[in-house]
């Protein structure tokens, strides 16, 4: 991963970043994998403790689900992100000769994209909600989901239908990163719930 991260990125920003969905893939992956790096680091270590026989236990298929959840998050929520900012500079990509979603699928395009990115975010947030006893159990959990993750979303959703200028698009560019947060932080609320 050492290697192969900066090689991806020198790619992207010599070749993939101004064309059509690929760069914003890159990025949105690259942004995933960081919560698969973190368990990969642990799992190696306990590997080299002689301890192999740990990853057997249901707690480490929990860990490599709990990762694969956030990872999807960030996924969706920086892909969704990154064709807001394509949206946002949509008439210096053109004057560059750029090929992103924006100028190869349009705006309205480009807008059910990012609309449909975020209610799948949503629908699985939820679906995660009322299927995964440790999640539906946390004390304010929902309260949590509702306020500080589903709210903005919907908001970033009526925003970006709305969006008509770069200034619109940079608004919701900034949200997102808020939404980002809110939803990483769900970690420390399960923390805080089952290690206090």
């Amino acid at each position: 991963m050492f290697i192969a991260v900066p090689i991806v990125l020198w790619f992207y920003s010599t070749h993939f970043k101004k064309q059509i969905l690929i760069g914003n893939l890159i990025v949105a992956l690259l942004i995933a994998l960081v919560a698969f790096l973190v368990v990969s680091a642990e799992i190696a270590a306990i590997v080299a403790s002689g301890q192999s026989n740990v990853l057997q236990l249901e707690a480490c298929s929990l860990a490599w689900g709990y990762t694969a959840a956030f990872a999807f998050f960030a996924f969706t929520t920086n892909l969704a992100r990154e064709i807001i900012k394509d949206m946002e500079d949509v008439d210096g990509d053109m004057a560059c000769g750029g090929h992103t979603i924006p100028i190869e699928m349009g705006m309205h395009n480009s807008k059910i994209v990012v609309v449909l990115l975020q209610l799948l975010t949503l629908i699985v947030l939820w679906l995660s909600y009322f299927v995964v006893d440790e999640v539906n159990t946390a004390p304010f959990m929902w309260l949590y989901f509702l306020l500080l993750v589903t709210l903005p979303t919907l908001i970033i959703i009526y925003l970006t239908i709305k969006a008509k200028t770069n200034k619109n698009y940079h608004t919701i560019s900034k949200l997102c990163k808020i939404v980002m947060g809110t939803g990483i932080l769900t970690i420390l609320l399960m923390y805080l719930t089952y290690n206090i």
